[in-house]
């Protein structure tokens, strides 16, 4: 699949989602009930590829690291497990890498989603 034909389908995807929202919630479908289903759909997008693009961007491996070497040096076992093998400790620095291909078409379709949602709420 190419890099636009995830961006699209992203963004039909999150259009789809937005009027089946819609449809579910008011029952109805009018210029404000779309404009608010879409807007939802699109906030979800956007945060949803925004926590993908920090775990991508390994934010949270430090963390990590952090607490599993915290509490194996504040446990009994942990010390033993140190004066066994320190190589473990350098294995843990090296960050894991994640790799998400949909990352950036949901953060861009959240984003698209969300400003034509406003461009409309403006007409209504």
């Amino acid at each position: 699949m190419t890099k636009f034909q995830l961006y699209l389908s992203s963004f039909i995807s999150s259009v789809i989602l937005s009027v089946l929202i819609t449809f579910l919630i008011y029952k109805q479908i009018n210029m404000l009930t779309i404009v608010n289903g879409s807007f939802l759909v699109g906030l979800f997008y956007l945060i949803v590829g925004l926590v993908l693009y920090i775990i991508q961007g390994g934010f949270f491996n430090g963390i990590t690291y952090s607490f599993r070497r915290f509490f194996r040096r504040t446990s009994r076992q942990g010390d033993i497990m140190n004066d066994i093998s320190s190589a473990d400790e350098e294995e843990a620095l090296v960050p894991k890498d994640h790799d998400f291909p949909w990352t950036y078409p949901i953060l861009i379709s959240g984003c698209l989603l969300g400003c034509i949602s406003m461009a409309l709420a403006y007409t209504i």
